[in-house]
């Protein structure tokens, strides 16, 4: 099929990009010297050390005190004749987690548990026309206008195999861009439901419960007991027309003011549980069938800037509950009061993000709805940072769920030794019950140090 096929080809570009030199891509001229003169690359590496272990855990879990995660991405673009161009943008990941990752380059409908070492996070053709662009590919569809949390934002697919360093992946689609004036309508037919990269079991960001994203789920509602582990497998919808997504948005601004709406018919991105059958204590995870309608909007005043998003989900069939996601958020710009503290700017970011429920699940077998894999439930996030000189800076922030009552906080530093070398320090901290999203890794405090390398 011709997407498994781009994907290939796309693999073999990054592979020739990172590797080649000038005479094995033909002339410089031709696309492939465009696509080597015009690459760029950046190379991470972190090290983390762990403050506390798993000894009581009721799994294997890889819970050594130093652990080692390092990305090397290359991206370029060239010209394919008039009016026509080629992205890609591609990495590899090296890690000392156990079992993180198998294999190279993940077709369409990629359902392995595992991420890649070496994959494609973006891979599109486009056709540029005065008043329009038309693409196809491995597409990034980006939407909304939070600095923090994005409820609309849930187009595009993810590697979060180490939620500290999570990799925004293109979803396979086609797509077309109609410029009216300043502002943009687009669509997109997106045919393949990939699965998300997850941690694995091994992984001490896993959670306690037989799933990653039900890891906050009470056991004694499903009748199996406090503290039991959920066999569960994972769902995916055919591939076939009646299953696509199919996504339509419009941003546009204004004077003093930047706005989007969007609706979107297809898989949701948030799993329920069933039963496999009726007393049974096997469960499927699946995505069910939703609409999804979705704005927002953000004014700038002075050096303010105000914005709110929200969401709202209709799903098929009542397999899972009806509800509308939102946020609301402020950031300041300051700049007199920070040279009085020895700074040149200080910018602190302040977020709301809530839900309100409209329907009930009430599908025939289904025990558990979204909303445990649901972020941004009476939620504040938070972050200030703050900038010393053009190469140094500092920043804090964190995310409290108000009625879990668990948090994630974090505090980091940067250092720009040139304009393509910094160094990076973070140390991170969480609290909360276990059943929680921040509570599951109450145990996973560490500091980090790391190295990025631009060239």
């Amino acid at each position: 099929m011709i997407p498994q096929a781009l994907s290939r080809i796309a693999g073999g570009l990054l592979a020739g990009v990172a590797l080649a030199g000038p005479g094995l891509l033909l002339a410089q001229e031709s696309p492939g010297g465009q696509l080597l003169n015009n690459a760029s690359y950046t190379v991470e590496a972190y090290g983390a050390a762990f403050r506390k272990s798993y000894p009581d855990a009721s799994r294997r879990i890889d819970d050594k005190a130093l652990e080692s995660w390092n990305r090397f991405q290359a991206e370029s673009k060239t010209g394919l004749g008039r009016d026509v161009d080629f992205s890609f943008k591609g990495y590899g990941v090296i890690s000392t987690q156990e079992d993180e990752r198998r294999g190279v380059f993940s077709d369409p409908g990629y359902r392995s548990e595992r991420p890649r070492f070496v994959d494609v996070s973006e891979a599109k053709f486009r056709w540029a026309q005065e008043g329009f662009d038309a693409s196809a590919g491995k597409i990034l569809h980006n939407v909304g206008l939070s600095n923090l949390y994005s409820p609309a934002n849930r187009f595009n697919n993810a590697d979060a195999s180490n939620p500290m360093h999570p990799i925004e992946t293109g979803v396979w689609s086609a797509r077309a861009d109609i410029f009216v004036g300043d502002d943009t309508l687009a669509a997109a037919v997106i045919p393949w439901q990939d699965r998300t990269g997850a941690p694995p079991r091994s992984s001490r960001w896993f959670g306690t419960t037989g799933s990653y994203n039900f890891s906050t789920i009470d056991t004694n509602l499903l009748g199996l007991g406090s503290n039991a582990t959920l066999d569960i497998r994972d769902e995916f919808a055919r591939t076939k027309p009646g299953n696509y997504g199919y996504f339509a948005h419009y941003r546009g601004s204004r004077p003093g003011v930047d706005f989007f709406g969007l609706a979107h018919i297809g898989p949701s991105i948030y799993p329920v549980l069933r039963r496999e059958r009726a007393g049974s204590t096997r469960f499927i995870a699946e995505t069910p069938r939703a609409f999804t309608a979705a704005g927002g909007l953000s004014t700038t005043q002075g050096s303010w800037s105000y914005y709110g998003e929200a969401s709202f989900q209709n799903t098929y069939d009542r397999k899972d509950q009806d509800f509308a996601k939102y946020v609301i958020g402020a950031s300041y710009r300051e700049t007199e009061w920070a040279e009085a503290l020895g700074l040149e700017e200080i910018m602190p970011i302040v977020e709301y993000a809530g839900e309100g429920i409209f329907g009930r699940q009430a599908g025939e077998l289904y025990v558990a709805d979204s909303r445990g894999a649901r972020p941004g439930r009476k939620t504040i996030l938070a972050r200030l940072s703050l900038r010393q000189t053009d190469r140094l800076s500092y920043a804090v922030g964190g995310s409290r769920n108000l009625e879990a009552r668990d948090f994630g906080w974090s505090a980091g530093v940067e250092y720009k030794l040139t304009d393509s070398l910094k160094l990076r320090g973070d140390a991170r901290l969480f609290s909360g019950r276990d059943n929680t999203e921040f509570g599951r890794w109450a145990r996973n405090d560490h500091v980090e140090i790391g190295v990025v390398y631009k060239f």
